[in-house]
């Protein structure tokens, strides 16, 4: 008697484990599917990354600096 119950459990997890694997090819398939149609339209997908702030300032102090010097020096 426990050793159907433990062929049984065995089966229901080979079962679930075939359906999992089924459900994850029909995925892919689809992807697949509508990678081709996009290619074939030469319609571009841009999986690109989110935009972040630069690490270093564009500019330096050092020209802001000079910059404001000369603009605050009145002409002689």
């Amino acid at each position: 008697m426990q050793s159907d119950a433990v062929a049984q459990q065995h089966l229901i997890r080979s079962a679930k484990a075939d359906e999992d694997n089924f459900l994850l090819y029909q995925q892919k398939l689809e992807e697949a599917r509508i990678g081709d149609a996009l290619d074939e339209r030469r319609i571009l997908t841009y999986r690109g990354r989110t935009a972040s702030a630069p690490a270093l300032p564009v500019h330096s102090m050092l020209l802001w600096f000079a910059l404001s010097i000369g603009l605050a020096v009145p002409p002689a």
